[in-house]
């Protein structure tokens, strides 16, 4: 099982990589001015949220640690490391993702829909 768990997660990783190359071909730069007024409508509780939902949605990393940390070698050195790094590279591909997909779609189109529907918007360009 844990073969196949690798494989996917390779397939994921290149589908977000290939996602994003695609959608920068078409990135506006001008949909990325941090001052106007569709960004931060929601103010600091709209950060907040934000932040709750990575936090959630990456989850799973750590409980994986604690599950498999008994078969690591020198787990005092590699787990936190480990978990340092998923962290990271997690920051680094959604940071992409969401940089991409909001400086190719406008910002209202973006406001109230579900990802899909954002996601079909950027391949439509």
């Amino acid at each position: 099982m844990a073969g196949v768990q690798k494989y996917t997660t390779f397939i994921l990783i290149a589908a977000l990589a290939v996602f994003s190359a695609f959608v920068f071909t078409n990135l506006n730069p001008a949909a990325l001015d941090l001052k106007g007024p569709e960004f931060f409508t929601n103010g600091s509780a709209g950060v907040f949220s934000a932040i709750a939902m990575l936090v959630f949605s990456c989850q799973s990393y750590d409980n994986n640690v604690l599950a498999f940390g008994r078969y690591t070698i020198n787990p005092r050195k590699n787990i936190p490391w480990g978990m340092f790094a998923t962290f990271i590279a997690l920051l680094i591909i959604y940071g992409l993702v969401t940089l991409a997909e909001v400086g190719a779609v406008d910002l209202s189109a973006l406001a109230g829909n579900r990802l899909q529907k954002s996601a079909a918007q950027c391949f439509l360009l």
